[in-house]
Formats: structure tokens, C-alpha cells, sequence
């Protein structure tokens, strides 16, 4: 009855030991993210608009018209400052795959053209989380597959497909805003989670699909543009060993040596009972 009492401890010790190193695991990821998401509150894809007339809608992280104003789930008309009849679609990003924002029924106030068009995401630039391809259409009609990182941030990820404010894209893409009524489809690829996405494209977003976003044409100055290299999935660099990629050779580590103990312990049990 001890010996079986004694194997049942072991056991236990080994659950225990395993719980408590994957909470930790878990715990540390939470904390090394936590000025990501900037109170935001997950991972999450915002669009962004600027037109020649501006009308506008921010990246998240703007002092005061990004995330913490009240009208951020809309587009402003900075002339009467009141939101546009445009609805913004955003995104929660929770996995690898595939996502789609919008902008849809546009009204631009007879804007002819953009001065910005892009992503605004809480990623930060230094994450393990990449987006690896993206694209922007309206009304099925494809505007580009090329972006850059947004030139004046250095923290997140803002993708941007026109920026007229940075010279190396300035005119690279036909910039006329399309007519009223449209909507602004953008698609973007997301990896490094390890797991696929559970977040559901919202049902309004009509014209969108599930289909992965083209492998962009990179513009000649890379040296900004957030793409993951192309290396096989299971290397990582220093950045990940941080985001919780060491931590799991820790806990197979430890599961692996608590079962050895309990192999042992059994091991012995069985040859006493046979003496």
C-alpha cells in the first residue's frame, strides 16, 4: 500500500511540476507584450486614411486622434470635425493566417486623392509576430501589393500602401480615391504565433475573401519595409527567444526529467515486489 501511495506521489509531483512551469511560461509572454498593446487590450489591425481635403483616420498610436479618442471607429472630416458616413471595419489579430479590414460605403467630401492609405497594427517592430504579405483593393479592383513601413514610426507596425509623405513611395501608386459608395478592402498575412487565427472576417465585409493576400514586390529601399525573412519556421532569432520560444525546451526539460524519476521509482517498486 506505500509503495503504491509512493508511485502516486511521484506522479502527482510531475503534474504539478508541468502546470506550474507552462503558467510560467505563459505569465512572462504576457508581461514582455504588455507595452504592445498600448491599451488597446489584444493584437488588433486598424486603417488608416488620409485624403487630399483630409479626411482622415489615424494610426492607433497618434497622440490625439488615435485609439484613445472617442471618434477613432471613424473617419474624421477635419473641416466640419465631425465623423464621415464611412464605417470602419477593424480586426483582432490572434493567430497565424489570413485578415481583412475595410473601409466601407466611403464618403470623402469629393476628395480626388489619398495622401495615405495603410495598416496600423500594436505589433511592435521588434516582435516575433510578422506580416508577410498584403494588399489593398476597392470594388475588386487591386491598388497594390507593395507596402513599407510607415517612415516617421519606429515602435509598431504600421503598413502603409500610399504615403505621400515618404519620398522613396511618393506617386508609386495610382492614388485617386474611388467614388463614393465604395469600399476599401485590405489583406494581410500574419506569422509567428505557432497557431492558427480563431477571429472570423466580419460578415460585412462582402466583397472580401478568404484567399491569402499576394507576395508583395518589395520597394528598392528595404531597410524599413516589416517583411519576415524567409527561413524555415522552426529558426528563430534572439527577438523570440524573449516572446517565449526558449521557454518551451524548459518545459520539456522538466516534464522530461520528473517522468524519468517516476520511471525509476516504478522500476524499483516492481523488482522489490518480485524479490
Amino acid at each position: 500500500m506505500k509503495k503504491n501511495k509512493l508511485i502516486a506521489a511521484v506522479l502527482g509531483l510531475a503534474l504539478t511540476v508541468t502546470a506550474t512551469t507552462m503558467s510560467f511560461t505563459t505569465n512572462a509572454f504576457a508581461a514582455k507584450d504588455k507595452d504592445q498593446y498600448a491599451g488597446v487590450g489584444s493584437y488588433k489591425a486598424f486603417g488608416i486614411m488620409q485624403t487630399s481635403t483630409w479626411i482622415y483616420r489615424d494610426a492607433f498610436d497618434t497622440d490625439s486622434s488615435g485609439f484613445k479618442n472617442k471618434d477613432y471607429n471613424s473617419v474624421m472630416n477635419s473641416t466640419s470635425k465631425k465623423p464621415t458616413k464611412t464605417k470602419v471595419i477593424d480586426t483582432q489579430i490572434d493567430g497565424d493566417g489570413d485578415y481583412v479590414i475595410a473601409f466601407k460605403d466611403l464618403d470623402l467630401a469629393e476628395s480626388k486623392d489619398f495622401n495615405m492609405l495603410g495598416i496600423s497594427t500594436n505589433i511592435a517592430l521588434d516582435s516575433k509576430i510578422k506580416i508577410t504579405a498584403a494588399s489593398a483593393s476597392y470594388d475588386g479592383t487591386e491598388l497594390t501589393s507593395e507596402f513599407k513601413q510607415k517612415n516617421d514610426d519606429k515602435k509598431y507596425v504600421h503598413l502603409m500602401f500610399i504615403n505621400q509623405y515618404d519620398d522613396t513611395m511618393k506617386d508609386k501608386v495610382k492614388n485617386n480615391v474611388p467614388a463614393d459608395g465604395s469600399t476599401i478592402i485590405m489583406k494581410f498575412t500574419v506569422s509567428g504565433f505557432g497557431y492558427e487565427k480563431k477571429v472570423k472576417d466580419s460578415a460585412e465585409i462582402s466583397t472580401a475573401t478568404a484567399t491569402p493576400a499576394p507576395t508583395p514586390n518589395l520597394p528598392e529601399d528595404k531597410s524599413d519595409v516589416t517583411v519576415a525573412p524567409k527561413t524555415p519556421a522552426a529558426q528563430t532569432t534572439s527577438a523570440d527567444s524573449n516572446d517565449g520560444g526558449s521557454n518551451v525546451g524548459i518545459i520539456i526539460g522538466v516534464v522530461a526529467a520528473v517522468v524519468v524519476v517516476a520511471g525509476v521509482v516504478v522500476v524499483v517498486v516492481v523488482r522489490k515486489r518480485k524479490n
